[in-house]
């Protein structure tokens, strides 16, 4: 409590405005209650925290934010214009200002690069990466890594390996 004083933290917006700490607390009855309602108080202190720090992004970090965290997932791109609060259209605008690319592409650089790790550290199918990356299929991840590549998955696994593909 002492540390979203001195930050200067409304309690009331972290906690809820009818929170009382101390009759919560003296409520429970054991070790492992007083520990659930300890996390969860933390988690709500985080989750206060987490909440401030996105609002202080800009719509493009927040876009960006998105697609790190879903990059993984077979997603509509009005998705993350959705997310971020603006238009399609204008996140659009705004990604390629930014990046200097189209969102496409960057999503597909950054799964054909995880993939590329992938291929090299695991031993996961080619079918497996696919589908975890998003995909579809694996026709399609095989089009757009030799389209960012050059080369196919199984190419380029054996290739690192040092096997005939």
């Amino acid at each position: 409590m002492k540390y979203l004083l001195d930050m200067h933290c409304p309690i009331g917006s972290v906690l809820g405005d009818d929170c009382n700490l101390y009759q919560e607390l003296a409520s429970l009855e054991t070790l492992d209650e007083i520990q659930l309602w300890l996390n969860q108080l933390y988690e709500k202190i985080l989750n206060y925290f987490q909440q401030k720090n996105e609002e202080k992004k800009s719509p493009f970090e927040r876009a960006l934010d998105y697609i790190h965290m879903n990059y993984r997932h077979d997603f509509e791109i009005s998705r993350i214009a959705d997310h971020i609060g603006i238009s399609y259209s204008h996140f659009r605008r705004i990604f390629r200002e930014n990046t200097g690319d189209n969102v496409i592409n960057y999503i597909n650089t950054l799964r054909i690069n995880e993939s590329k790790r992938m291929l090299c550290q695991t031993s996961l199918t080619i079918n497996d990466i696919a589908q975890h990356l998003g995909y579809n299929s694996s026709q399609t991840f095989n089009r757009f890594f030799k389209k960012y590549e050059g080369i196919t998955p199984g190419e380029f696994r054996a290739s690192q390996t040092g096997k005939d593909a």
